[in-house]
């Protein structure tokens, strides 16, 4: 990777990942969904630790229902819910690249 690709790179992240309008557009887009998801994982993780205590268990067990329900209501696994996120990036992407030109 020359030096080149490493500032577009950097110009890229800062015109669109750090750019708060971009992030806030995304973040409506897709919040919901890495929401459930970073808690699944947390809930995922809890169980892992929680085998001695079965009371425990049984509430993280319950909650990991409640949000596999949450996350097949919000499409979560959806190839549409994939495909937009990729035509969102798609766009990042070309605004990027068009800001890049100038």
């Amino acid at each position: 990777m020359g030096a080149r690709s490493v500032v577009r790179r950097r110009e890229w992240y800062r015109l669109t990942l750090r750019n708060p309008q971009v992030r806030e557009e995304f973040l409506s887009a897709f919040g919901d969904a890495l929401g459930v998801m970073a808690r699944l994982e947390e809930v995922q993780k809890e169980l892992e630790t929680a085998t001695d205590d079965m009371e425990r268990m049984g509430s993280l067990l319950d909650e990991l229902n409640d949000l596999q329900k949450k996350a097949d209501k919000a499409n979560v696994y959806s190839l549409r819910r994939v495909g937009a996120a990729l035509r969102v990036c798609a766009a990042l992407m070309r605004i990027a690249a068009a800001r890049l030109t100038r």
